[in-house]
């Protein structure tokens, strides 16, 4: 019994939430969204910011600074969905035109809104964000063409630089793997697909090692497709044995790996005092174990079997951060750079000589200043873009079987209001 297609739902004023749950909407894929961006926008707090911490507070700092791994579950989720679309999508008559048509309908409005904002409105207006923006804006043509991450890795050679810091690395990884990807899963049969995943998987972590044992730098190692895509081959993977016969099978295995990987991370914090992509050692090592407990948080969250984990992910609070969590990526950064822009973050003053109480008003201050631009960004631009992915519908040539996987065309027509 193959098992139904997934949806994620993002727009649930669409009258839509009960229409995908009976196609398989996942609500606990919503809550593992909504945990990866926390997990990033608590990293940036404290790392923009410079904020550090001794005593007791000093395992919570750490385990702030390691929430860009939010990141990578942001891509096992990716290519868990993505793939899942591509794999009910095979045999359409307009698999490659409806595919990128609602791709670029999803990511392209708000990215490129907000561009527009950085890089045109705002020097008009004389207003700034920083330096790090007056510096992206002298390279914005990586920005355009999605190239920032090469941009990144160039940065690190010798006699390059100074490069911007940005964090649209991460999307331009996976525009350019998905640039191809719908090619490789429309040639090949789908046993001969879960090989190439398994052998992705295989190649980037053997490139990110050869390359750290080499003296590539950490940066590099973790910005690239070929070194950083192991986590985006992995989803694809699960979103293949999904199909086949569920996740039940896979949950203790999940549950099991997870504490190693944790050792692991516990170990290379220990090492380098933190847990950054920009310590070879973490970029080589660390990433597997973030990719392994990313791949064991969807399998438990995509299984059937109930657990306080999955009650957990499917709450409110998760999935209302999960929902805007793309704008929030997007905008989060520059909303950092503006306040301690405006208002100094070092200006704050202490309470009885603790920091604690002004860090906690200025991160509500960021957390929601974020949401409410990403919530904007939803209502008045993103969910009417998605509305014209009607007229790129997939339309399957026939309902058949292929080797023990349905394509759907219903599900797929309805997958994604999200991706």
């Amino acid at each position: 019994m193959t098992a139904a297609p997934v949806t994620v739902t993002m727009d649930r004023s669409a009258g839509e939430v009960d229409r995908s749950l009976e196609r398989g909407h996942i609500l606990a894929l919503d809550g593992l969204r909504g945990i990866a961006i926390l997990l990033v926008v608590a990293c940036h707090f404290v790392s923009n910011l410079g904020i550090t911490a001794d005593g007791w507070a000093w395992p919570l700092v750490a385990f702030a600074h390691g929430g860009w791994t939010g990141v990578d579950l942001f891509f096992v989720l990716s290519g868990f969905l993505i793939t899942g679309i591509l794999i009910d999508a095979r045999g359409s008559n307009s698999y490659f035109k409806a595919f990128y048509a609602r791709r670029a309908l999803r990511i392209l409005p708000a990215y490129y809104g907000f561009l527009f904002a950085i890089f045109v409105v705002l020097p008009l207006l004389h207003v700034g964000v920083g330096d790090n923006a007056m510096l992206a804006r002298q390279h914005q043509g990586w920005y355009w063409l999605h190239l920032t991450n090469i941009m990144m890795a160039l940065g690190e050679l010798p006699g390059r630089g100074p490069y911007p810091n940005t964090l649209f690395w991460s999307l331009a990884v996976e525009e350019q793997f998905y640039f191809i990807w719908p090619a490789i899963v429309a040639l090949c049969p789908v046993k001969a697909l879960r090989r190439v995943c398994i052998g992705g998987v295989i190649l980037c972590i053997a490139l990110r090692i050869a390359g750290g044992v080499a003296g590539v730098s950490g940066l590099t190692l973790s910005v690239l497709p070929i070194t950083r895509g192991d986590t985006l081959f992995v989803g694809g993977l699960l979103a293949i044995e999904y199909r086949r016969a569920g996740m039940d099978r896979y949950v203790k295995i999940a549950t099991a790996l997870v504490p190693i990987a944790l050792i692991v991370l516990v170990a290379l914090t220990s090492v380098y005092g933190r847990l950054d992509y920009m310590d070879r050692g973490t970029a080589m090592f660390g990433s597997i174990a973030i990719m392994v407990i990313g791949a064991s948080a969807l399998v438990v969250a995509a299984s059937p079997h109930e657990s306080r984990v999955s009650r957990w992910l499917r709450s409110g609070f998760l999935r209302f951060f999960g929902r805007y969590s793309y704008a929030i990526y997007i905008v989060h950064t520059a909303v950092l750079a503006a306040l301690n822009h405006y208002r100094p973050f070092a200006l704050l003053s202490t309470v009885g000589g603790h920091a604690l109480p002004a860090q906690t008003v200025w991160a509500f201050a960021y957390v929601g200043l974020s949401t409410g631009i990403a919530m904007l960004s939803w209502h008045l631009v993103e969910k009417h873009f998605l509305r014209l992915k009607r007229f790129f519908p997939y339309r399957p040539k026939s309902d058949r079987a292929e080797n023990g996987l349905i394509a759907s065309s219903i599900g797929v027509a309805a997958q994604t209001r999200r991706d």
